[in-house]
């Protein structure tokens, strides 16, 4: 079948205008055949970057799908997911994002803890459910939602706290480069190794 959306060469994109602000799109009838290739192609992603959670536009695939591990390490792929409703307390959790590195870039983010989501799994698009997330996976899939708007964690933060991750993450794409660069003049680079320099972090 010719590719609609899924290509296996879609890299971890970093914080910058390839993602900031874009709009993921529905994912189309036409498209559900893919869905189990692209689920495993972002677990393997994710996985590799040791995160938790990764959204479809995180790897250039501007579509509304979204992965995230549970507790018990299973791993939901939700296709098209809206949510339904927002409630409980409102709590504060460290989040850090595997496109704004490094590891520890991380702020203190506010998130109600209880999220209802309307969503398809990836294994049956064709059917949609409602579904209920608390306190962890609740933070995880409402982190993972934003990236689907093209928002970001730092987003939700103090502007002194965004402008201090940021100050971390260009100070890290500062030193990657210059990696790179002694790599590139002692004749050392290798794809695979610039590819994994471009968004490793912690968590999603």
């Amino acid at each position: 079948m010719t590719s609609v959306f899924f290509q296996k060469n879609y890299r971890l994109l970093t914080y910058g205008p390839e993602m900031n602000n874009i709009l993921a799109k529905p994912v189309e009838e036409s498209e559900w055949p893919q869905l189990q290739e692209l689920f495993e192609y972002m677990v393997e992603v994710m996985r590799r970057a040791d995160g938790i959670g990764l959204a479809a536009p995180q790897i250039g695939c501007f579509k509304q799908f979204l992965i995230v591990q549970m507790r018990d390490g299973s791993i939901v792929g939700l296709v098209n997911p809206e949510i339904m409703r927002l409630y409980g307390k409102e709590v504060e959790g460290s989040e850090g994002c595997l496109s704004l590195p490094p590891r520890d870039n991380t702020c203190m983010v506010p998130r109600l803890e209880n999220i209802d989501v309307e969503a398809a799994l990836y294994h049956t698009p064709e059917i949609r459910k409602q579904l209920t997330f608390h306190r962890g996976a609740s933070r995880i899939i409402q982190h993972e939602l934003d990236h689907l708007t093209g928002t970001f964690f730092i987003d939700r933060v103090p502007e002194v706290k965004k402008r201090e991750a940021l100050d971390r993450f260009h100070h890290w794409k500062a030193i990657r480069k210059a990696q790179i660069r002694k790599m590139e003049e002692n004749g050392n680079v290798h794809t695979r190794f610039v590819t994994a320099l471009s968004g490793q972090s912690r968590v999603s």
